[in-house]
């Protein structure tokens, strides 16, 4: 009888020790979100070419049409730096950095977000995007959360793909 006692002890306290930490958990406000995004080019601007191999610098804009979790369109600016001189010019890849200023909803909420952009591209310009979100306006103001996007491009001339990740609106 003394261990059947113990032994429900242990699991009462266990419960007591596992269920806060759930519940301070399920409270974080992080909402799932995914959909998928079409990029469309929209020009370049080329800053300078540096070097005898001719190193390209500049910006590659983009407008974006976003449909899910997350609906509207943005612009995205881009800062690049490309070799097209070098051995591996067919496989290379390079990482842009920029922002981008989105108008349209989030969960139902509408306003603007400004994000930061990172992407991880091939020359075709298919690759990875990480996308964090940094300020907004209107119902959006207090929006944070972070986005992956993985995107492909298509016949047409543009890129399409799918994002996921978490945001929350902060107090």
């Amino acid at each position: 009888m003394k261990k059947l006692y113990i032994t429900f002890l242990v699991l009462v306290l266990a419960l007591a020790l596992i269920v806060p930490v759930g519940v301070a958990n399920a409270g974080s406000g992080q909402i799932e979100v995914n959909g998928s995004a079409a990029f469309y080019f929209a020009g370049i601007e080329l800053d300078k070419v540096v070097g005898e191999p001719g190193v390209m610098k500049g910006t590659i804009y983009f407008n974006v049409v976003y449909t899910g979790d997350i609906a509207g369109t943005t612009a995205e600016a881009l800062k690049f730096s490309l070799n097209p001189n070098t051995g591996e010019f067919p496989i290379y890849k390079t990482t842009c950095e920029g922002t981008q200023v989105f108008t349209g909803t989030v969960l139902g909420q509408a306003g603007t977000f400004t994000a930061n952009a990172r992407r991880q591209m091939r020359l075709d310009g298919s690759g990875k995007i990480e996308l964090t979100i940094i300020s907004g306006t209107g119902d959006l103001t207090a929006l944070h959360g972070t986005l992956i996007f993985m995107i492909y491009g298509q016949p047409d001339g543009s890129w399409v793909g799918t994002y996921s990740g978490t945001v929350h609106f902060a107090p």
